[in-house]
């Protein structure tokens, strides 16, 4: 029933029923039946239209009605999933609509309550303008509310904290949760990345944060917010980012487990993004055919080495060592707009695959030697294709490429570029793969920058990946179902 390319079907486990699978498909031909349905593309084609059109209410009455899971195909069981989420997200925003109604019925004006650290201030001025809102509720109702659902009362500060600001300041990112369109956690990440701004420019921007996060995961809904709540008052941003960077630390963890110590720092991001990126290039270099390390205790190797100051090891030369290709200095690349670089405007720029900074930063990066900038106006006298002969692309073509896709081209990942393989889309007559494709060029259009899971996945079978144009990919799964992502602007247009 509901048949779609992809049908496999299996018995319940533990089921005593001579054709259990069987008896699942005749409930399914009934229950399309009863609904007039009798193509079977035309039940799934039911399914799918009422997982995109039903509100959670109406979705989640259809869904409970539905056949036996053994009995659809494995378009329709996906189609399952995707209602059921979107079920999910209706009830989590009515529960905190009826949060927001609790904590209205507990504000004193008293408490000066926040979720932070800053816990019974008496100056009602301090903390963001969202601990602010959250000051005026008395703490009984986080309380309240932990002990009702069973959980933490951290969880129930948080909850608090989401209800009043998706209900207060956010309404039109609450309705986007209601209908499905963003998830409980980009939700949540909303209100906790724009509690820093007041009240008149968070709703200026709700509309346009709404339909901007609309469909993304909670890291990439992070790094748009990120962005825009600095845009939106790039003086404040300023101001946030100094007093960060005076709380910049080093911390020793000194509990011992099993004989193990933990270390740790808070940094500027481009000094954390360039250590990272030399640990990483020192650790690949010092791996030998015979080193039976994984790859992270190379890495704490290194930092030890580093910080002791060791020699750090370096196999680059011995037999079948993993070499620098590149052979340059440790770096990280700003990108930044050439009006902002110019001082033309203020709008943020970004550290490629990790998030937006504000434009004084960017300035300061790009200007700096040891760092690569990156204009977004399409400059270049790259060579974009080597043909069908050479695997590996030349440093050129592969920085080009990086700079193109920021991420893994995977939906939803957020693995920045510089740590993903670089794979062909259409496998090249000259590497590995057992499939090569005679098409298979080294070239821009042909290249996709993808972390080590999804590129496994790739590679097995009923999965498929092709490339439209250079920097769009469309992924289709074993169920069929296809999921494309585009290419983006390396910086987000303003709002």
């Amino acid at each position: 029933m509901f048949e779609t390319s992809l049908r496999e079907r299996r018995a319940p486990a533990g089921s005593g029923a001579a054709d259990p699978v069987g008896a699942a498909e005749a409930e399914a031909w009934l229950w399309a039946l009863g609904r007039g349905l009798t193509d079977p593309l035309a039940a799934t084609r039911a399914v799918e239209d009422a997982v995109t059109d039903l509100p959670g209410d109406q979705l989640a009455t259809f869904l409970v009605a539905l056949p036996p899971t053994a009995g659809v195909d494995g378009w329709t069981v996906v189609e399952a999933i995707k209602g059921y989420e979107k079920v999910l997200r209706w009830a989590a925003a009515q529960q905190l609509r009826w949060i927001a109604e609790l904590a209205q019925r507990r504000q004193d004006g008293r408490s000066r309550w926040s979720r932070g650290d800053a816990a019974n201030q008496d100056d009602p001025s301090e903390g963001t303008p969202a601990e602010r809102l959250m000051g005026r509720v008395g703490h009984d109702a986080a309380v309240e509310i932990a002990f009702a659902l069973g959980e933490s009362t951290r969880v129930g500060k948080d909850l608090l904290h989401q209800a009043l600001s998706l209900t207060e300041r956010l309404p039109q990112t609450l309705a986007a949760l209601a209908s499905g369109d963003v998830s409980r956690r980009v939700a949540a990440v909303v209100a906790d990345e724009t509690s820093v701004l007041d009240d008149a420019v968070v709703q200026r921007l709700d509309g346009a944060l709404a339909e901007r996060v609309a469909g993304r995961t909670a890291p990439e809904a992070r790094a748009s917010v990120r962005r825009a709540v600095v845009a939106a008052d790039p003086g404040a941003a300023l101001e946030r980012e100094a007093k960060a960077r005076r709380q910049r630390c080093f911390e020793v963890d000194r509990q011992v487990v099993d004989g193990m110590g933990t270390f740790g720092g808070f940094a500027p991001i481009e000094d954390v993004i360039a250590i990272d990126a030399r640990v990483r290039g020192l650790a690949d270099r010092a791996r030998t055919p015979d080193d039976d390390r994984s790859a992270a205790a190379r890495r704490m190797d290194v930092v030890t080495d580093l910080l002791l100051g060791r020699v750090v090891p370096s196999a680059a030369s011995a037999p079948g060592a993993a070499a620098d290709p590149e052979g340059r200095p440790w770096a990280v690349d700003v990108v930044v707009s050439l009006s902002t670089l110019r001082g033309l405007d203020d709008e943020p720029g970004e550290l490629r695959g990790y998030g937006p900074i504000t434009a004084g930063t960017a300035r300061e990066l790009a200007g700096a030697g040891v760092w690569r900038r990156l204009l977004t106006d399409p400059v270049s006298g790259v060579v974009t294709d080597v043909g069908t002969q050479r695997y590996r692309p030349p440093p050129g073509l592969a920085d080009l490429v990086r700079a193109r896709d920021r991420v893994c081209h995977a939906p939803g990942c957020r693995q920045p570029a510089a740590r993903c393989d670089l794979d062909h889309v259409l496998d090249s007559p000259a590497g590995p793969s057992p499939r090569p494709h005679r098409d298979g060029a080294t070239a821009d259009w042909n290249l996709g920058a993808l972390c080590r899971t999804h590129h496994t996945c790739k590679s097995r079978p009923d999965w498929q990946v092709r490339s439209p144009s250079p920097g769009a990919f469309q992924w289709r799964t074993p169920t069929g179902h296809t999921y494309t992502t585009d290419p983006s602007p390396p910086l987000e247009p303003p709002f």
